[in-house]
Formats: structure tokens, sequence, C-alpha cells
């Protein structure tokens, strides 16, 4: 290495330290969060941070140029989406936040593959157990951060997310944690996911787990498979007392016990949920309107009555809610789009979806090449690249900075495992 690229390379690892530490653990937004007179000095903050990565950026971006070729189309994504989401009106919060998650995945991807360390992989990787341990701890004290009752949520106080980002942390640093680790960080990761009590988290999780499996045995088929005794005793020793603690709060906080059943219970009620879509959603009309100005009137009566419904079926059956909503996405999409604010309002909790409404066509196209771009880049953890497509389909929060970090992560990630040729199961 050039020796005037060491201090430029140790700034990249700091700032890129500096980013976990600050957003993918959700400190930042919990501290922030219901500041008076927050308006003016966490966002001089926020704001004069990202641009003191961007200058680092700028700087060290890319010590090695022969991997601009591999990292362009990610970046040349997140720039059209900037770009969309400036142009299209209305400009508001939604839009904001578009804009910065292509700035903040861009400058965090650049540091990471620029530090040229493995470091910030392994403290992302920690920082990921600190969660579950954190979401798990809250079981015993629910509500103590969460929005729901019995369900953990920890900083990010909404279970859902909270269960998206730790499935997106947990994937996304998995090849850097020691092979003798490997399996106890598999499973308190999964438990932390548990304790969310987020169905869609832990059915993405578990497909890309199997799938990815498969693939690893597949290329693998010929080596012997070798287990040490010691890899075992530990992930038996962390399964013990993960799911002995979980056991434990299950049986000590109805609340927890409770949360649980519920969601087990509506976990396989497809048919049930659209059964309740079509009781609460008002039937069928005996007498369709008239005319073009009715019948514009009669939908937006649905729609808003479906909106009222969802909220009320939230409580009760998510899976009706969701499909409500996702429902209401589908009508609402036209051939330009409608804004970031009009998808960011109708939640619908599909991120495809989001920028379908949000900006037509184009939004698809969007949609499917982050999807494509992300699977490229972390093709060396398809881990990663499964579970991001996977949660891709049931959260429209990837501008949460807890969601958005990790996606970088797991890009750099890639890049990085294929740059110093690690095999991704060794680390």
């Amino acid at each position: 290495m050039h020796g005037h690229w060491i201090p430029v390379r140790g700034a990249a690892l700091v700032l890129s330290v500096l980013c976990l530490l600050l957003f993918q653990t959700g400190i930042y937004a919990y501290a922030t969060n219901g500041i008076e007179f927050s308006s003016i000095v966490p966002r001089l903050f926020y704001y004069g941070f990202w641009a003191t990565c961007g200058l680092a950026t700028a700087t060290v971006a890319f010590p090695d140029r022969s991997l601009l070729p591999e990292m362009a189309p990610l970046y040349l994504v997140l720039l059209a989406i900037a770009v969309l989401a400036t142009i299209h009106p209305p400009i508001g919060v939604a839009s904001r936040s578009l804009i910065m998650l292509a700035i903040v995945v861009s400058i965090l991807l650049s540091l990471l593959v620029g530090a040229a360390s493995l470091l910030p992989f392994r403290i992302s990787a920690i920082l990921s157990c600190v969660a579950a341990v954190a979401l798990l701890t809250e079981m015993y004290f629910p509500g103590t951060f969460s929005t729901t009752v019995g369900r953990s949520a920890g900083l990010l106080q909404n279970p859902n997310v909270a269960g998206s980002a730790l499935v997106l942390s947990g994937t996304g640093a998995f090849p850097f944690v020691l092979r003798k680790w490997k399996g106890a960080y598999a499973v308190v990761t999964t438990a932390g996911v548990l304790a969310t009590v987020s169905r869609t988290s832990l059915l993405v999780l578990s497909v890309a787990a199997a799938l990815s499996a498969s693939i690893w045995l597949w290329r693998n088929r010929r080596k012997p498979l070798r287990l040490e005794r010691g890899e075992i005793a530990r992930t038996a020793a962390a399964a013990l007392v993960c799911f002995g603690l979980i056991g434990f709060a299950f049986k000590i906080n109805e609340v927890v016990s409770t949360a649980a059943t519920n969601s087990a219970s509506t976990a396989l009620t497809a048919i049930a949920s659209l059964n309740e879509v079509e009781t609460f959603g008002g039937g069928n009309i005996d007498s369709p309107p008239a005319t073009e100005a009715e019948k514009q009137r009669e939908a937006e009566v649905r729609k808003a009555k479906a909106m009222e419904v969802a909220e009320t079926l939230g409580d009760v059956d998510s899976g009706a809610a969701r499909i409500i909503l996702m429902t209401n996405a589908l009508q609402e999409m036209t051939l330009l789009g409608q804004g970031a604010e009009r998808a960011h309002e109708l939640a619908p909790h599909n991120q495809y979806l989001f920028f379908a409404v949000a900006y037509g066509l184009a939004g698809i196209a969007l949609a499917v090449a982050l999807a494509g771009v992300v699977v490229w880049l972390s093709r060396s953890n398809p881990l990663f690249a499964l579970a991001f497509v996977g949660i891709m389909a049931f959260t429209h929060d990837l501008t949460v900075l807890a969601i958005a970090i990790p996606v970088a992560v797991g890009c750099a990630g890639g890049v990085v495992l294929r740059k110093q040729r690690l095999e991704p199961i060794i680390a």
C-alpha cells in the first residue's frame, strides 16, 4: 500500500465505524426523537456528519480503481432514485428520505470498500448481536421501547422495522464472523428476530437461510463436511440460553406470550385474511355509480374506508391489514406515478409497490434494478442477497437508516470478499 493512502484509509475506517455505531443501532434516531427545538442542532449534526463522510469519500473513494466498474451500477441506480425524488412533485419528507437513502448508501459503500479492512464488518456483526440481546431483554420489560405491546423493538420502536433491520444486518455481516462463532451468531440473531414477533422477517430469514445453505451444500458437495466440537458446543450453548430466555419470558409475561400466540395463530391464515378483507371492504355494490364523477367519489369512499379498516385490523389480523394496504396501492398505480408522498401515505408494506405508486413504470424499473444490482454486488453472500429481495417485498421502510445501513454493509461485504479472495463461509 502506498504510504499516502494509509491516513485516508484510516479516516474511511473511523467514519464507517461511526456510521455503524450511530445509525445501524438506531441510537441517533432514538436520541433525537421528540427533542424540543430538534430542528436545528440534530439536523446540523446529521447533515454535517454526512457532508464530512462525503468529503472523505471524494478523497478515499477508490484507491483500487478496478472496483469502479463493478460498483458503478449501484451508484447509477441510486442516482436515478435521487433524481426522480428531486424532480417528481410533490416534494416532501418521503422524497427527501429517498434522496438521503441514495447519498447514505453511496457514501458508506465507498467508505467500507475504501477502508480495505474487515473491522467495520465485524463491528457490524457485534452490533447485530447486541441488538438481538437487547430485543431478548425487552421481552422481560415489555413496552420499554416498542410501540406494540408484547413485541420487542429496541431503539427502533417499531417491531417490524427492528425485525427487518436485524435480518439485513445479521445476514450482511455473517461472512465476516469467525468460523468458530458462526453457529452461535446465527442462533443469537435468529432469537432476536423471534423476539420481535415479526412473521415476515422470520419468513424471509428462514427462506434465505434454507436457500443459501442449499447453494453452499451444492457448491461444496464433493468436500467433506467438517464440524468442530467447540463450534457445536458454542452453538448449542447459545441456543440453550437464547431459547431458554424466550421460553421463560413467555412463562412470566402474559402480554409477551399472548402477542406471540396471536401472531402464530394468524401466520398461515391467508384465506381468512382475504375473507376479512371482503367482509370489511363493503362487499359488492348493488347499484353501480352511473357517472365518472360518482365512480370517482365511490372509489375515494372505499379507499378511505379500507384505510380505516386496515388500521383497525392491524391489531387483530395484520395479514388482512397488509392485503388491504397493498390492494389500495395497486389501485393507485399510474403510468407516471403519483410521487413518493402519496406512496408513503398509502403505506403499501412493499418497497416494489412503493416505487411503482411513486414513479409509475420508471419506479417499477428502478425497484427491479435496485434489487438486481444489490444481488449482483452481494453474490458472494447469497444469504444477504436473498434476504434483501425478501425484505423488499414486506416493507416500504428502506429509507430508515437502520435498514439502509445494512444494505451498504451487505453490498460492500460482497465486494470485499471477492477483492480479498475470501470464502464467504470462512471469512
